[in-house]
């Protein structure tokens, strides 16, 4: 019966290959694996047994067969097609799957154009080949779909599955979009043709694929690498289950070699920049530079022990497991999978034994690189230390040369105040001079004062009290002195003159000019 089924489903398989030639479907036959993978058993073995009686059969029927939530108000059935199709979006160009089975459920609204409407896809991979399938999509689209665009679908909430994409197509003058969104080995296709792909209709599907795959599907978060357990990745993809072994490194009469530990390095500070000063300087030239030296690293420890994989039975299988699409697990050979256990093992061995046997040589290669290292860190340090000592030298002559030009610049300022304090004692005096010429030739000062004059008889007190005095307009009036002409500008008008204060103290005395730097360089 298995047989039957089994023949049944690649019928329907090539017939739905003629309607989609851009398809391309696994083999039904097993493929043969190296030596060296030994869960691929060379005897003949179907990859599928029963498609359309497995849990994934199942799971898409209850999918799509009640009408899904979140479709536009006028929305309703208008086909349904079984058997494997292709998504809005296929991986048609180099994905190295293809579905196991799908079902597609279309929905149009009342008197809407031929070809608008909303399809379903709903598409069944077979074990762990749900994440290939879904990164094809994603990746190929320029180069098999022209005018096809995927980006990576943003958010982990109802919708979003755990991978998602936005695809648009664009075919004639028709423009697709579609939201795909993964589970496990289960990828659904929401697209809209005409009509804009509602976030109610995503997330409604999402919700129930989650509910319809619990206890069916063993790893609903299934990546890429998961698919390489899968005789369908291919030869030179497929490693079957691994395990990882621990394989310690042997004992021997022979002792290891002692480990080298990485020796003390010295500080290498960076070299101070020397700024010389105005000439004359000393020393007038700085060291030839010497590059900063990088310490060597010592040799990487020899390992004591490491890591293999180991190939192991692998019952359930990849993504949503092998029973999930009715595939049968791969045939495993103990007797092989113990012989590459054991090569990988020996290999093992043979590369630490190979790390130990090197590491003599890579410890003496390392002494002598580090003392290489430490006369070059020696030559630098000297450089540096030279540098530091010159720039010291130049800073002391730097300050000096700095210390004279402010003293030079004070000198200059008081050089001026002494000449103006000059210049003002020599005025004062001056006019003090001119003061005293002036006084002695008008000592009554200016302006100078009136004589009155003697009284008149005529004006002279009558007897008779009664009386009034009859002016004389033709007697004496007063007298005044002889012209007295005005002082020069600036000297007082009153005798005896007074000295300007600024003559009674001490006269000033020259600023004495500062002594330039001493010349740093050598006497000959």
């Amino acid at each position: 019966m298995a047989g039957g089924a089994g023949a049944a489903s690649l019928a329907a398989v090539l017939l739905v290959a003629g309607l989609y030639p851009g398809l391309r479907f696994t083999s039904a036959a097993p493929v043969s694996s190296s030596a060296s993978s030994p869960t691929a058993s060379a005897s003949a073995r179907p990859a599928f047994t029963a498609a359309k009686d497995s849990p994934a059969q199942t799971v898409l029927t209850r999918l799509l067969a009640p009408t899904p939530g979140g479709l536009p108000d006028g929305f309703s059935p208008a086909s349904s097609i079984s058997g494997t199709v292709s998504p809005a979006v296929s991986p048609t160009c180099d994905s190295p799957v293809a579905p196991v089975l799908s079902r597609s459920r279309s929905f149009a609204a009342g008197g809407a154009p031929v070809g608008s409407g909303l399809t379903v896809t709903v598409s069944a991979y077979s074990a762990g080949a749900g994440a290939p399938a879904m990164d094809a999509m994603r990746t190929a689209r320029s180069e098999c779909v022209r005018g096809a665009s995927v980006t990576q679908r943003t958010g982990s909430g109802a919708g979003s599955g755990v991978q998602a994409l936005d695809a648009v197509e664009q075919r004639g003058r028709a423009t697709i979009r579609s939201v795909l969104l993964r589970r496990g080995d289960v990828i659904v296709s929401v697209t809209g043709s005409a009509v804009a792909v509602p976030d109610g209709l995503p997330a409604d599907l999402d919700g129930r694929l989650a509910a319809l795959l619990q206890g069916v599907c063993l790893k609903q978060d299934g990546t890429t690498t998961d698919f390489t357990r899968s005789v369908l990745a291919g030869v030179q993809r497929y490693t079957g289950l691994l395990q990882d072994q621990s394989v310690p490194l042997p004992t021997s009469a022979a002792a290891l070699p002692a480990l080298v530990s990485p020796s003390a390095t010295p500080e290498l500070p960076e070299p101070v920049s020397a700024t010389p000063p105005q000439f004359p300087f000393w020393p007038t030239q700085t060291p030839v530079p010497v590059n900063r030296p990088t310490a060597p690293a010592a040799p990487t420890p020899y390992p004591t022990a490491t890591g293999i994989q180991v190939p192991i039975e692998d019952p359930d299988g990849p993504g949503c497991g092998w029973a999930f699409t009715g595939m049968l697990a791969p045939a495993f050979d103990p007797k092989a999978a113990a012989a590459i256990e054991q090569q990988r093992r020996t290999d093992a061995i043979a590369a630490m034994g190979a790390d130990v046997a090197a590491y003599p040589a890579k410890a003496q290669a390392y002494a002598q690189s580090f003392a290489q290292f430490d006369a070059q860190a020696k030559a630098y340090l000297a450089y540096v230390d030279a540098m530091g000592q010159i720039e010291s030298q130049w800073a002391v002559q730097r300050a000096q040369q700095q210390a004279y030009a402010d003293a030079l610049i004070a000198y200059q300022q008081a050089t001026q105040a002494y000449q103006q304090q000059l210049t003002e004692r020599a005025a004062a005096q001056q006019r003090f001079e001119q003061a005293v010429q002036w006084c002695a030739q008008y000592p009554q000062g200016y302006p100078p004062p009136t004589t009155p004059a003697p009284p008149s008889p005529d004006t002279a007190t009558p007897t008779d009290p009664n009386a009034q005095p009859t002016p004389n307009p033709t007697g004496p009036t007063a007298t005044p002195v002889a012209p007295v002409a005005p002082p020069p500008s600036g000297v007082p008008a009153t005798c005896p003159p007074q000295p300007d204060p600024l003559l009674a103290q001490p006269a000033p005395t020259s600023p004495a000019s500062p002594a330039p730097p001493p010349d740093p360089r050598p006497t000959p």
